[in-house]
């Protein structure tokens, strides 16, 4: 009966240990996602998401990369344009850096036009520029994302 203990044991210690000690090689994709709104006078308003593409390996660890958009919707409550970056960014703890900046849009107002944009990266920042018409007039948005030396996007 000792002995039969004796074995339960190691092999509960053995399951123990090889549950606690292996570390998954990948997980699956998800993201995690934060929200601002701002409204404007005309009743039209903005909304801000900042979406953050989670690590899939080990490997990674220490990078991060994600998006920021811009969802404008008139009046109405329509959806009239998306403008995007995604930046890529390397962290340590002490110091991050964007070592990636791209952009992309999505017009769904036949009333609003887009003009064209351009991207950057410099420190831990990633930018994208463009410009959307509507009625003639220009309208320049501005979508900047920012790494924390943590790994906390902004």
């Amino acid at each position: 009966m000792k002995k039969l203990r004796c074995v339960f044991a190691v092999l509960l210690a053995c399951w123990m240990s090889a549950v606690c000690l292996c570390t998954p090689v990948s997980a699956a994709n998800y993201s995690e996602s934060t929200q601002t709104v701002v409204y404007f006078e005309d009743g039209s308003y903005l909304v801000t998401t900042i979406t953050e593409d989670t690590q899939t390996t080990i490997l990674e660890r220490g990078s991060k990369s994600g998006t920021k958009h811009h969802d404008y919707y008139n009046s109405s409550r329509e959806l009239a344009w998306t403008f995007r970056v995604h930046g890529s960014f390397t962290y340590d703890g002490r110091s991050a850096e964007a070592t990636s900046a791209d952009y992309s849009y999505d017009v769904y107002d036949s009333e609003w036009s887009f003009n064209g944009a351009s991207t950057s990266y410099s420190g831990a920042t990633a930018t994208a520029v463009g410009s959307f018409t509507r009625a003639i007039i220009p309208n320049s948005v501005t979508v900047s994302l920012t790494c924390s030396s943590k790994g906390v996007l902004s």
